[in-house]
């Protein structure tokens, strides 16, 4: 799994996650924002693509794949300057 922002940069550290029957299967992407999720079942799964400064995204992929599965998150959030004060 190949991970970039919309210009085509990768991203580090975004977590990948699927289902493979019954057992959660993850990985997270390194400096060239790559990842590799072992030992799936055949078949179609979704992967969720989780990163903590943009929203997330999700795909559906087939195993087995011969090239590997792009995914693209987009924009990060704005910052956010301060929190409101919660009022108890």
């Amino acid at each position: 799994v190949r991970v970039t922002d919309p210009s085509g940069a990768p991203l580090a550290d975004v977590l990948l996650t699927t289902l493979s029957g019954r057992r959660l299967a993850s990985a997270r992407t390194d400096a060239r924002g790559e990842a590799r999720i072992e030992r799936l079942a055949a078949g179609e799964h979704r992967v969720a693509a989780v990163a903590l400064d943009r929203p997330p995204a999700e795909r559906r992929v087939a195993v087995p794949r011969d090239e590997a599965l792009e995914i693209v998150l987009g924009e990060p959030y704005a910052d956010v300057e301060a929190l409101e004060p919660v009022l108890r």
